[in-house]
């Protein structure tokens, strides 16, 4: 008897039917819900001519086709383990279809996807939930710019990078407790000169195994900094060593953004700031490091803002929230509603999205 049809089977692998056949599971936070679908439906053996890509539909939606892959894979590490097995269960339910509209443009007759409907798992290092989380804080800090522009004018950019000593991935927590206490007393300070700040933290794996977390920051300064009581960046090093009572000299990196330079604008400094807390490359080679930090940031705040910026991110979204739109509409632009709902479904034997003719994919 094929175990892999019975839902309640908990020793059911949760990618097995995404990968081989046509056996397709759904889990949501961890309870599994199964059945069994059509091998067209789920892309699995059928002719060329009747399997429709997402990616041909909408070029420029070919990243949900590589977010989701990476999921896959880190569900499966996940899965390996039997420490983390409720994130792979997770994650085998994440984004496993998705619903969108259809923007047509009047002028041009173009036709663009806008999503709409999506199932998230939330799992902090799932690769499709951070990109949708970095894409919702990128669109709250835009969406916040022009009334930030409109009270400060004539304020400034700071983009700045502090960093420590790569430490051993089993003390990371402890050192990245250390460097928030550092920022802490150094924003205390009475020569701080932020207004605002938007601060992320990363961590990414060294050639030795070992780990280097470091605080991206936006900072905001009034418009005198640049004429009298700028810090060069010898300063700031200076001051981020007495913050975290180092014993050696720390590397900071700052730097002014600047609105019409190519890759220092306020667009690439908030990309840079707000990009995934861990490199997914890093976890996708490695298991093991994708274990420890998963251990070792369990409940860490990554993303904060403070000063005039307070309150401007978030660590945490629903899926309505994450259903946001990154494009840019034109005016001219009308959404197509009611029935004009395109649904595709992920296939994991190609990788790829494909077009549904269910109006509910999940439905039996």
């Amino acid at each position: 008897m094929n175990r892999w049809l019975f839902a309640g089977n908990q020793g059911v692998d949760p990618w097995l039917p995404y990968l081989a056949s046509g056996d397709a599971f759904t889990k949501q936070h961890g309870d599994v819900v199964g059945r069994i679908v059509s091998k067209t439906e789920l892309g699995a053996p059928c002719s060329e001519e009747s399997v429709v890509y997402l990616s041909d539909l909408s070029p420029k939606d070919k990243k949900w086709d590589h977010h989701r892959a990476n999921t896959m894979v880190i569900g499966q590490h996940y899965d390996a383990d039997v420490r983390f097995r409720k994130l792979g269960d997770r994650m085998a339910g994440c984004t496993t279809w998705l619903g969108f509209s259809e923007l047509v443009n009047q002028e041009s007759g173009d036709i663009a996807l806008r999503l709409r409907q999506a199932n998230f798992c939330g799992v902090r290092h799932c690769p499709t939930c951070a990109w949708r989380r970095t894409l919702r804080n990128t669109a709250r800090f835009f969406a916040a710019l022009p009334f930030l522009q409109e009270q400060f004018p004539k304020h400034r950019w700071l983009f700045l990078t502090l960093t420590v000593k790569n430490c051993d991935p089993e003390n990371l927590r402890e050192t990245i407790k250390a460097m928030n206490a550092g920022w802490q007393r150094l924003v205390q300070r009475k020569n701080w000169p932020g207004e605002g700040w938007l601060k992320s933290v990363e961590v990414t794996r060294g050639q030795d195994g070992s780990a280097h977390p470091h605080f991206h920051v936006m900072v905001m300064v009034k418009p005198s900094y640049f004429s009298h009581g700028y810090i060069k960046q010898e300063e700031w090093a200076e001051r981020w060593k007495s913050v975290m009572r180092l014993d050696y000299m720390p590397v900071v990196d700052v730097r002014a953004v600047k609105p019409k330079k190519e890759g220092q604008t306020i667009e690439a400094a908030v990309v840079e700031t707000l990009k995934y807390a861990t490199k997914v490359q890093d976890s996708l080679k490695s298991p093991e490091w994708l274990y420890i930090v998963t251990e070792q940031l369990h409940k860490m705040r990554f993303v904060e803002s403070g000063g005039v910026l307070k309150g401007v991110l978030k660590e945490q979204f629903t899926d309505e929230e994450l259903i946001c739109d990154e494009s840019v509409n034109s005016e001219n632009d009308i959404e197509k509603g009611g029935e004009n709902i395109l649904r595709v479904i992920w296939n994991g034997s190609s990788k790829r999205y494909v077009r549904s003719t269910k109006a509910n994919p999940l439905s039996s």
